[in-house]
């Protein structure tokens, strides 16, 4: 034994009211005679109940004219199951319009014949008639769901129909720039729901378009669908070429013809950016360096591009080029502001990785692909952080050095260069060998703290031996090796001419004298001898205080030991404590 679920949805129409003026009769037993469309005017009867289960429906919208807003509803009642059910319809489709649910013009708007219906959810199908063509319409319609058929035949009589406008509109869309651009609206109204071809003719892409807020293609003939009686044509200009453009849009049915005119004038245009050299486009790359000194620095590879735009263009490199470089050389591709209308020169900087050990002299192969045809540019390039270095070494060693007194202190700078990540205090025999040292010059080294990546000085400090004599001229050598350079100087211990030393000792001179004087007076006033031997005696104290003031404030600038250095200054306020004190 076989079951059959049978289907539970059921169409019902709703009864018009008497002042609406229209008819309702039904057939019976119309959705099964294959001939009813002929019997259903004249053999339907006045409705028994307004199911159409077996009965086909036949409705009279009796007189239409402009004014009129008839319409019957007719309502799927839904079962317990969805269902698709299909419509089928025959005669004029511009005479009738059919919404189903949310779906205004049904028929007219949607591809498909089918539409769904969900379980326990009642479809409300509305049918107007439209006072387009005068006289007497008629038109046939049914619905299927699986074998079942619900029939309905309509008839209406257009005493007044529409008149539809058929001027023609003339856009002027003025002057145009590519970064000022919107849409400019169209409305058309009283076009009855009516399909209309769309045909465009005029300047290829000089223009888009949109209907009701939809794109629509320019280069082919298409069909849109008024969703009510309005339909708002959208037109917006494309600034893509400079100069006067024309177009024109035809929108037309069997009973429309509307015709527009599109003018646009652009006078600025976003265009394109290409390389300089069209023809060889790896020449359009070129490197303003080649070596590297340090970890601070930086080399740039020059990239010549035209903006074709008659804007300020912010340009992303990345999307023209891809590089390859040897892991210890980084880069970055920059984002550039371009001006209009001109060449500019993008520059990509390269520069050290450095988290690599850049202690020595490297090299490198760089291979920029142009993507646009394949084509490479190579170049190669160094890096050599001693040879600065070693420049300026060879440039600033003195050739030779001069030491008239004991109290001369010269000073030789030395470049280092720190290539690592932390600070350090450079050790000079790691780079530095003494080949030669003067015997009677004392040498000192000052190694300060260096930052990470960053270039210092070694200072070499000489000062003459207390035991020099200096009324003997003598010259001796002082030669390092540096950066495998050897550099040397001579170094000249010379007394200084007899002016100079009059010169320096004249406070001693006067002193001198004035001490012989005070002898005399003492020999003839015991009182001015105790007055006179006390002074000398202070003389003495305060010059033999200022002198190891001196001695250690320049021990203090040699030596770098903290330790050393905060004995040396408490010995020296000491000392600056007892010289104020002597009267």
């Amino acid at each position: 034994m076989s079951f059959q679920i049978a289907n539970a949805q059921v169409f019902k129409f709703e009864t018009p009211k008497k002042n609406e003026g229209i008819q309702v009769r039904t057939l019976p037993n119309g959705n099964k005679i294959s001939n009813w469309k002929k019997v259903i005017e004249k053999k339907s009867k006045r409705p028994t109940s307004n199911d159409l289960i077996a009965d086909a429906l036949f409705v009279d919208f009796g007189k239409i004219d402009l004014n009129s807003s008839k319409s019957i509803t007719i309502k799927c009642i839904a079962g317990i199951e969805s269902e698709d059910i299909e419509l089928f319809y025959i005669g004029d489709t511009d005479l009738f319009s059919i919404d189903i649910g949310d779906d205004q013009n049904f028929w007219q708007t949607n591809d498909s014949t089918v539409f769904h219906q969900s379980p326990l959810e009642d479809i409300s199908i509305k049918i107007r008639p439209k006072p387009i063509k005068k006289g007497t319409n008629q038109a046939y319609m049914a619905f299927r769901i699986d074998k079942r058929l619900v029939r309905i035949a309509m008839k209406s009589n257009v005493t007044e129909e529409v008149t539809f406008h058929q001027d023609t509109v003339s856009i002027n869309l003025g002057l145009v720039e590519a970064d000022s651009i919107g849409f400019t609206d169209y409305t058309f109204f009283d076009l009855q729901e009516l399909p209309l071809n769309f045909e465009y003719s005029g300047d290829a892409n000089a223009f888009q378009f949109m209907v009701d807020g939809d794109s629509i293609l320019a280069d082919s003939i298409s069909q849109v669908i008024p969703n009510s009686d309005t339909l708002t044509l959208s037109i917006a200009p494309i600034a893509d070429k400079l100069g006067d453009h024309y177009g024109a849009v035809k929108l037309g049915n069997n009973y429309l013809q509307q015709e527009i005119t599109i003018t646009s004038r652009v006078e600025k245009v976003r265009g394109e950016i290409f390389w300089a050299d069209t023809n060889h486009l790896e020449r359009n790359i070129e490197y303003l360096e080649t070596t590297l000194y340090s970890p601070q620095d930086t080399l740039y590879a020059q990239l010549s591009l035209y903006n074709d735009s008659d804007y300020d263009t912010l340009f992303d490199i990345s999307h023209y080029i891809n590089i390859n470089a040897d892991d210890w050389l980084d880069y970055s591709l920059p984002v550039t502001q371009m001006l209009p209308r001109s060449i500019t020169m993008i520059q990509v900087p390269f520069y050290p990785n450095k988290t690599s050990n850049l202690d020595n002299d490297l090299n490198a192969t760089i291979d920029i692909l142009i993507l646009k045809d394949s084509s490479t540019n190579t170049q190669k390039v160094n890096y050599k952080p001693v040879e600065k270095l070693r420049e300026e070494l060879k440039t600033n060693f003195p050739s030779s050095l001069t030491f008239t007194s004991k109290k001369d202190t010269l000073e030789i700078r030395i470049p280092y260069l720190n290539t690592g990540k932390n600070a350090v205090y450079p050790t000079v025999k790691t780079f530095m060998d003494e080949i030669e040292l003067p015997s009677a010059i004392q040498v000192y080294y000052g190694t300060p703290r260096i930052k990470s990546w960053r270039k210092g000085y070694i200072s070499i400090y000489m000062t003459p031996y207390d035991s020099i004599n200096f009324h003997k001229e003598k010259t001796q050598t002082l030669k390092y090796k540096v950066y495998d350079e050897v550099v040397e100087a001579d170094i000249h211990i010379k007394q200084k001419p007899l002016s100079a030393i009059i010169k320096d000792y004249t406070q001693e001179i006067i002193l001198g004298i004035i001490s012989v004087t005070l002898l005399i007076l003492l020999i003839f006033s015991p009182k001015i001898y105790k007055y006179g031997k006390r002074e000398y005696a202070n003389y003495l104290i305060k010059a033999n205080l200022k002198k190891d003031i001196f001695s250690i404030n320049r021990t203090i600038g040699i030596i770098q030991d903290t330790s050393i250095q905060s004995a040396l200054e408490q010995d020296l306020n000491k000392k600056k404590e007892e010289l104020s004190n002597i009267t």
